[in-house]
């Protein structure tokens, strides 16, 4: 070792760099990462705002009117569901709806609300088991000329003898307060 000709320590050799200087190196070479990592993160919280947004607005807006299609074609019968008051993860909850009078058929059915609750999970494993709860039901029935009181067409879909469905669907239906 040397002393500097002012006495104040070594000097510092050319072919060892400082520790500061390697960090400087070192910082530099980090830096493109922490931006592409700032830039993917940024990318990720907007898909997710994005998604959750898109997902509010469908439920809110969409999903009753497309339920009450789909359940009006199936029972070829005019089906009204109320608006979308509550949606978990677990389930949804419609406010009053009805299925009301036609021409043909005098039948009447009118709900103050229609919660379904379901397991997500399951459709993991190709199973759908809602459990439907009707609360404060009001249902007119009238017998027709067959003596039948409830007849019921459903237009589903057909699939070939002995197939596996793609989902199978087994739903658990509760009347609540009934009238």
């Amino acid at each position: 070792m040397t002393n500097s000709p002012n006495g104040q320590g070594p000097e510092p050799n050319e072919s060892n760099p400082l520790p500061l200087e390697t960090g400087d190196r070192g910082a530099r070479r980090q830096r493109p990462w922490g931006r592409i990592a700032l830039v993917l993160g940024a990318i990720a919280v907007l898909t997710g705002a994005g998604s959750v947004w898109w997902a509010w607005m469908f439920v809110n807006r969409q999903l009753s009117p497309w339920a009450s299609r789909t359940l009006s074609e199936t029972l070829q019968r005019p089906v009204e569901l109320g608006a979308v008051e509550r949606v978990s993860p677990f389930g949804v909850r419609f406010g009053p709806s009805a299925v009301p009078a036609t021409e043909a058929d005098a039948d009447t059915l009118y709900v103050d609300s229609i919660h379904v609750g379901f397991n997500p999970l399951q459709l993991l494993r190709r199973r759908f088991h809602p459990h439907i709860t009707v609360s404060g039901a009001q249902l007119y029935v009238e017998q027709d000329a067959d003596g039948q009181w409830v007849d019921l067409d459903l237009d589903l879909p057909e699939r070939e003898p002995g197939a596996d469905p793609f989902i199978a669907v087994n739903p658990t239906i509760r009347l609540d307060q009934v009238s």
